[in-house]
């Protein structure tokens, strides 16, 4: 037959209760039938945490080429090496925005697993303040309080919150870049064989206009004969040696764009490495170094900040062929085709430098 403990008692519904006292030593400390039940409670925290967390156990960074369903974006699928280099900008348009879904799938992820440590965080709280206003036995608070403590280290130690920032924003970066990379390519697309031909014509008009500046007069002079050319006013020289100047800035400047549109997928690749690295950084120490990853983009955006200097005279006419039928023609081809230049140069130059905008948040 079995025995009725010592502690229990019939209350006035004749119900059996128990009283359950505090196991302490003499010290104060825990006696051990409080720390199994301390034992028992954190087994089961921890258990929950291991069949519902997934990745967020998982202490090392998100990594874009370990990512199975990122590199089965394309088809054929990308390799580890592959999703990382860019063949073009078409090709880094597109990267661009499969790594930057992958960052911010991981983001979405981490965040909906995080509840796995909220929810069990907010019940042990209630938990033990609940069990302790209605005077419920002070092992089970201890044991709640110790496994909400356990709960909340886990949380602090895997930093969940950290790695949801960090994919965020290397996510907004990543997209950002391939913007960017869409809009070099819409450019280069639609305005690349404007470039190339202000390009070759200003490399015809720059010789001519410096010939005309030295000789002082306009056109090839006679083989043999009494020289009728013109020779220029005061005015008409300075006026074609300020042209002259400005073309050859514009020139410098288309030059360094079409430099910027055929370095970009490079530069991008670049660019991308760096934001997975620094991503990386971020979640292993909580901090940043973007610096690298922006100093090539502000060096190639940074354009047109050299003295002009000076083209060696050449023939006057390219193959024979005029390019100024005139003194006046050759000053309003010089200005018009400054002009044209200086707007395609531009339009490279501020469209690559919305890319330092692109670049990870310093911490």
């Amino acid at each position: 037959m079995l025995k009725k403990p010592s502690s229990s008692k019939l209350n006035g519904n004749g119900w059996q209760t128990f009283d359950l006292k505090p196991h302490t030593g003499a010290d104060g400390r825990l006696s051990l039938r409080s720390r199994h039940i301390a034992r028992r409670f954190l087994p089961a925290f921890a258990l929950l945490l291991l069949e519902s967390c997934g990745t967020i156990l998982d202490p090392a960074p998100y990594s874009p080429d370990t990512d199975h369903v990122l590199l089965a974006a394309s088809s054929p699928p990308y390799t580890q090496q592959s999703v990382l280099t860019f063949s073009d900008l078409n090709d880094a348009t597109k990267k661009l925005l499969v790594l930057s879904n992958g960052y911010r799938m991981a983001a979405q992820d981490i965040s909906r697993q995080q509840l796995a440590f909220d929810v069990p965080l907010f019940g042990l709280a209630i938990a033990t303040v609940g069990n302790g206003a209605f005077q419920g036995s002070k092992d089970a608070t201890v044991a709640l309080g110790l496994s909400a403590a356990t709960v909340q280290a886990g949380k602090s130690y895997l930093s969940p919150a950290t790695k949801i920032i960090a994919y965020s924003n290397a996510g907004y970066s990543l997209f950002c870049g391939s913007q960017v990379s869409a809009l070099i390519g819409h450019i280069y697309e639609r305005k690349g064989g404007d470039i190339t031909h202000v390009s070759d014509l200003l490399e015809k008009l720059l010789p001519e206009a410096s010939a005309t500046l030295i000789d002082g007069k306009f056109g090839e002079p006679p083989a043999s004969g009494k020289d009728t050319r013109t020779a220029l006013s005061k005015d008409q020289s300075a006026n074609l040696l300020d042209l002259r100047d400005k073309a050859l800035k514009a020139y410098q400047d288309i030059m360094a764009a079409t430099d910027t549109i055929l370095d970009a997928p490079i530069q991008l690749q670049w660019f991308a490495m760096q934001i997975v690295g620094g991503t990386t950084k971020t979640v292993y120490t909580s901090t940043q170094n973007i610096d690298a990853a922006t100093a090539l983009i502000q060096k190639a955006s940074s354009q047109s900040t050299t003295t002009p200097t000076a083209i060696t005279p050449g023939p006057l006419h390219a193959a024979g062929e005029p390019v100024a039928a005139d003194f006046g023609d050759l000053t309003a081809q010089l200005q018009l085709t400054t002009t044209e230049a200086e707007q395609l140069a531009n339009s490279v130059s501020t469209s690559w430098g919305t890319l330092v905008t692109c670049a990870l948040p310093k911490s």
